[in-house]
């Protein structure tokens, strides 16, 4: 049987046949009866789950700890290139990256000894296609009566394409940085609509520092850190065709006391 159909759900939590709980990602849906739910049929329900999952690119699952037997929804197996509904640790353990496994394996066994929330980021092997995927996998703990963890309920989602765009992020971020911070005699700044800084390099931190005794932060307006009505009207006026889209050369001295 399906994972997310061995489930009812009731106060945003999954609720397993014996009362135990695992956490449950949306809405909870009060339940009527035992096979309806507020209006749902279980298959209707196990349908409407099944399309979340792969909408957000979740899969669910499951961790006996004494029978060592993890069971994974449809979408944990879509997502991991897996046919086996039910693996034992051995198995289980070598989809994920051979560099990452040591660090997955810690991640499980400091839940499993102390019953904290399991919470990590690491690379899979598709096992159908060989591809390597990123994933966020979370879980939580179930103790027995004793205080001893027995099962493990939890979810891992695909988040590779997430991370792709959070490296590409970053490494435009190192370029920009490079970029506007090799010239150490070249001033660039950025400023919005309303003259708050958005980027400035060390030569216009410098600059500021030296004619004006200033020191700028990012989103703070450009003009509170200047002194000398003339300065602002002028730097102003060149901001308003820079922002209005034109583009011009001009050559100004700043920070001079009039005579």
């Amino acid at each position: 049987m399906p994972l997310a159909s061995q489930f009812q759900i009731a106060d945003n939590t999954w609720k397993r046949a014996g009362g135990s709980r695992a956490a449950f990602v949306g809405e909870g849906l009060p339940m009527a009866d035992d096979n309806r739910t507020d209006g749902f049929s279980k298959e209707s329900l196990y349908a409407i789950v099944a399309e979340m999952e792969k909408l957000t690119r979740v899969g669910g699952w499951e961790f006996d700890i004494v029978t060592d037997t993890w069971t994974f929804s449809d979408n944990w197996l879509r997502i991991h290139g897996c046919t086996e509904r039910q693996l034992k640790t051995a198995e289980l353990m070598p989809i994920a990256h051979p560099d990452d496994q040591e660090r997955v394996g810690k991640a499980f066994e400091r839940v499993i000894s102390g019953g904290a929330d399991y919470e990590i980021s690491h690379r899979i092997i598709r096992q159908d296609t060989g591809e390597v995927r990123v994933i966020r996998a979370a879980g939580k703990a179930e103790k027995d009566q004793d205080g001893k963890t027995v099962k493990l309920y939890g979810s891992a989602q695909d988040i590779t394409e997430q991370q792709a765009a959070q490296e590409d992020l970053l490494q435009a971020r190192l370029l920009l940085t490079a970029s506007i911070e090799s010239a150490a005699e070249t001033i660039i700044l950025s400023v919005d609509r309303e003259y708050r800084y958005l980027v400035f390099n060390q030569a216009h931190a410098a600059a500021m520092k030296e004619s004006y005794g200033a020191t700028p932060r990012i989103g703070t307006c450009i003009f509170d850190h200047m002194s000398g009505q003339a300065d602002i009207d002028l730097v102003k006026a060149h901001y308003d065709r820079a922002l209005a889209g034109e583009g011009h050369t001009a050559l100004n001295e700043y920070g001079v006391e009039p005579e």
